[in-house]
Order: C-alpha cells, then sequence, then structure tokens
C-alpha cells in the first residue's frame, strides 16, 4: 500500500526531475509511521532521497519526501530566502524550515501557500497565486500557472509520462530501487562561461536532461576532472569560442584535454556560443572529439552571442538525447 502511494505520488521526485511532493498516508492502527520512514530513508537517502513526515492526525501522516541537494540549491536563492523569510522562516539550516513548516501546516486548516516553493514550483507561480488569490492563472496542471505557461505543461507531460513508466514497472513487478534503476540515467553537464552565454545553454541543457528523467548535475570546468567520468552514463561538454577560435584556455582546455583521452566509447554532445567569429572552434572541436571515438549523440550545438528561445530549445533537446543515449 505505501509503495504503491508513493508510486503514484512521488515518481517524480524519485526520477530526479521534481524536487519534492507530498502525500497523505491512511495507515493501520497501531503502525509505527516513525519505523516506516526509517526503512525507507535507509534504502533512499544513498540516492539523495528523503522522506518525512510534516503533519499527523489520528490515523493519517502527511509525508513529504524530497530530493536534498535540490532542496538546499533553492533554499540558497536569494528570491526564495527574501520570500520565505517574510513568512518567518529561520534559514540556518534545512531541519530548521522544515520545522517551520510544520508548525505552519498546525496552524492552518488548508496548505500554507508557500508550500509550493518545497515541491520545486517556480516562485512566480507561487507568488501570483497568492496575489491572485487562486484565480486568473493562464493554465492549470499540477500547480496554477501564471508565468511561463510553456515550460510548465511540458514540465506537467513529463511528470505524467514518468508516473505512467514507475506504474508500468511497478505491475511488472519491480521493486522501487529497481524502477529507479531502470528509469534513470546519470548525466553531467559540463561547462565554462565568461559572459553568461554558455552558463543559459548549460542550464537548459540540465532541463531537458532532466526533463527526459536523468540525474544531472550542472559542473562548472573547474571541478570536473577525467576521474568522474566513470560517474556518468553522458555528459555534455559546454565551452564558447575564445581567442583564435579556440576553446577556453586556462580552466575548460586542460580538463577537456584530460578527458579526451577517456572518451572513446562515451556518450558525449558539445555545445557553446560565439560571437565575433564563423563558429570553426565547435568544428574542431567535434573533430577532435570523433578522433578521441566519442560518441556524439546529438549534432554539435552553437549559439550565436546570447541564446534565444530557439536555442535553448535545442539545448533541451540536447539534454533530452543525453539522458536517452
Amino acid at each position: 500500500m505505501f509503495e504503491k502511494l508513493l508510486i503514484s505520488h512521488c515518481a517524480p521526485t524519485l526520477a530526479g526531475i521534481k524536487t519534492g511532493n507530498l502525500f497523505s498516508y491512511h495507515h493501520p492502527s497501531g503502525e509505527n509511521i516513525v519505523s516506516l520512514l526509517a526503512i525507507w530513508n535507509e534504502k533512499l537517502n544513498t540516492r539523495g532521497i528523503y522522506l518525512t513526515s510534516l503533519k499527523n492526525k489520528d490515523s493519517c501522516t502527511l509525508i513529504y519526501i524530497y530530493r536534498k541537494k535540490e532542496l538546499l540549491n533553492l533554499l540558497e536563492k536569494e528570491e526564495i530566502q527574501s520570500f520565505l523569510e517574510k513568512q518567518d522562516y529561520p534559514l540556518f539550516s534545512l531541519d530548521s524550515v522544515l520545522d517551520h513548516l510544520r508548525k505552519r501546516l498546525l496552524m492552518s486548516k488548508d496548505f500554507p501557500h508557500e508550500i509550493g516553493v518545497f515541491l520545486g514550483y517556480p516562485l512566480e507561480d507561487v507568488i501570483g497565486f497568492i496575489e491572485n488569490r487562486g484565480k486568473n492563472y493562464i493554465c492549470t496542471g499540477c500547480w496554477k500557472v501564471y508565468h511561463n505557461p510553456r515550460n510548465a505543461q511540458r514540465l506537467f507531460h513529463c511528470f505524467k509520462n514518468c508516473r505512467k513508466q514507475f506504474t508500468y514497472l511497478y505491475n511488472l513487478g519491480l521493486n522501487t530501487e529497481e524502477r529507479m534503476f531502470y528509469y534513470m540515467s546519470k548525466v553531467a553537464v559540463v561547462y565554462y562561461s565568461g559572459t553568461g552565454n554558455t552558463e543559459a545553454m548549460a542550464k537548459a541543457v540540465v532541463e531537458g536532461a532532466k526533463e527526459a528523467g536523468a540525474e544531472t548535475d550542472l559542473i562548472f570546468s573547474d571541478d570536473f576532472s577525467a576521474s568522474k567520468l566513470d560517474d556518468y552514463d553522458a555528459v555534455g561538454f559546454g565551452c564558447p569560442a575564445m581567442g583564435d577560435e579556440v576553446l577556453e584556455e586556462i580552466s575548460f582546455e586542460p580538463m577537456f584535454e584530460e578527458c579526451e583521452g577517456k572518451l572513446s566509447g562515451r556518450k558525449i554532445a558539445i555545445f557553446g556560443s560565439y560571437e565575433w567569429n564563423d563558429g570553426q572552434w565547435i568544428e574542431d572541436w567535434e573533430d577532435r572529439c570523433k578522433e578521441a571515438g566519442a560518441v556524439l549523440v546529438y549534432e554539435k550545438l552553437p549559439a550565436y552571442d546570447a541564446p534565444e528561445e530557439e536555442a535553448l530549445e535545442k539545448c533541451r533537446e540536447l539534454g533530452k538525447a543525453l539522458a536517452n543515449s
């Protein structure tokens, strides 16, 4: 019963494409919820997934499942902190934040509106819901949408497909850990950016990979090395054109040169921005990858100057190709 609820309500979080989910568990009289959650935390904590109870009433427990790394990253954003501080959240630790959320739930018959932040809803939609009192939304799905409906609809579709996939694997008899193994690939998006253009592309690649169900890490080139290649099923490399049509020489080039000798048979994709040249740098880069024996899962992807929505959409497609490779 518990595992079935976990699949039907929380598949996107299990798959790594959503920060968190909530569900109510109506448990048999006398069942020890603390022990039950401890068992599941032992199974899932190694994958960065945590379960905790937020509210108990009679034989019903409100359970929050979340990806700790993603939640901490959200709580580090200035705009999120500013928003939560207005609700008197103490932001010195994750435990203190969750404790305050529990208090807010106890004081209210309904969900406090800021709970959308903990579920990974866009902040502008959370604020839009509050300011409009739940009315005047553009579209609705997992949440009411007030900004960027195209992106929201794409996510809703992704969440729906994820639930279908997990339910299918559940009906085949696979346990949760096995379902996560079959569903999820692990992707690294490694990039250098000086102006922010290639960083914007990298973030869009991450969006696409996550939408396709991959566990995805966004890594600056200083923090990646050849020794980490084996940790990932596929890697997206992003670097702008620098100088005389070359890769950035201080951070990215030394890292990529180290990785180059270990790219044979590895699934990769390359992307980056350029401004004053004709894109020869990415042609040369592609040749290096092919000579190294890398498997390019998506065509090389250059973008001129600041990437516009068309280029960012191609970046998302690149991310999906990495996830599905």
